[in-house]
């Protein structure tokens, strides 16, 4: 899609919905999403950074839905999803979100910057990949965003996935590392085999590389190759 398909796609969005949902994935920071079409109705967008606790299409209806509350109620701080129990808060994001990530709301607007309301995600759904937006994007807090707009290390491939389960994902160290593709691991906390399916989920590697840097090595890891590791925290390879 060229640049003017784009803007109309977008600005036939705005006109049918009041707002566009970017989604940018991929590479080596977690997924994001912002919209395009409140900037000019209530001088900001909004971002929903992280949140692999999600599916895709269940991130976008998130910000679907932010998006129409905010409408309604421009003074609000959190806002509630249909079968979705806690509720996510409203919060204004830091200079170095808004000037880095809607880069797609300020091509539109031709603005020098989109000032961002961040959505957080309740307390129990929230997962390592999450930013704090009150911090700067370098802050050591928001360490698994640090790699945003660089590629992995040398000598692997730009897009380098993991297959995880929420126990990672929400901050409990990774026990077992494998890698099965030159551009695919698995990384889970706990036994794989135990891992239910719908607790499984896939982000970049880098997300669960820059939170704990313990797994660095897991990058040197050659296909068909792992290493698992005990209480002692010891890394052991697998025979």
């Amino acid at each position: 899609m060229n640049e003017n398909d784009a803007l109309n796609t977008i600005g036939n969005a705005i006109k049918s919905h009041g707002h566009f949902v970017y989604t940018i994935s991929g590479g080596s920071s977690p997924r994001f999403l912002y919209t395009i079409g409140l900037h000019e109705k209530l001088g900001v967008e909004l971002l929903f950074g992280g949140g692999a606790y999600f599916s895709a299409q269940l991130a976008k209806n998130i910000v679907d839905c932010a998006a129409k509350y905010l409408m309604n109620n421009p003074s609000a701080s959190s806002f509630n999803v249909e079968n979705i129990s806690g509720s996510f808060e409203l919060k204004k994001a830091g200079e170095s979100w808004s000037n880095n990530l809607p880069l797609g709301a300020i091509d539109y607007y031709k603005a020098d910057k989109i000032c961002l309301m961040q959505i957080i995600p309740p307390k129990q759904l929230m997962t390592i990949d999450v930013p704090n937006c009150d911090l700067p994007m370098n802050d050591t807090n928001n360490r698994v965003w640090s790699w945003f707009d660089r590629s992995y290390p040398s000598g692997l491939p730009k897009n380098c996935s993991a297959v995880t389960n929420l126990e990672a994902l929400k901050g409990a160290a990774v026990t077992e590392a494998m890698r099965w593709e030159v551009d695919q691991w698995e990384l889970f906390s706990g036994a794989g085999p135990d891992v239910k399916k719908e607790d499984t989920r896939v982000v970049p590697l880098s997300t669960l590389v820059l939170y704990d840097p313990t797994l660095d090595l897991v990058m040197k890891l050659k296909e068909g190759k792992g290493l698992w590791r005990n209480e002692d925290m010891m890394w052991n390879n697998w025979n």
